[in-house]
């Protein structure tokens, strides 16, 4: 069972840092098109680092980070089936994780 919970955990990291690098993406492109205040959310908790370097006031990543969310309210599986997507718990193989852009 450790090992499963272990591989579950590893994917949805390795996909988090996916969805990361395309949230940056999607801002950037967002930006060159005049949308200076668009903003990418992601899922769950940061996966950044190993251990988080908060805890001592500062974030080693601050460009990259972005907050979760379900960290400012967003209702995740609302809003994923509002938009059409599959949301099931729990979860068949590997998490789904999602990630939002807002524009304004």
């Amino acid at each position: 069972m450790k090992v499963k919970v272990e591989k579950f955990w590893s994917a949805w990291k390795d996909e988090m840092k996916k969805i990361l690098e395309i949230v940056h993406e999607l801002e950037k492109m967002a930006a060159k098109e005049g949308h200076l205040l668009a903003v990418g959310l992601v899922s769950g908790t940061c996966q950044l680092c190993e251990k988080c370097n908060v805890e001592k006031g500062i974030c080693i990543h601050p460009t990259i980070k972005r907050y979760s969310e379900e960290g400012v309210g967003v209702n995740v599986k609302a809003t994923a089936e509002k938009a059409g997507l599959k949301f099931t718990l729990p979860f068949n193989k590997n998490p789904d994780t999602f990630a939002l852009l807002l524009i304004e």
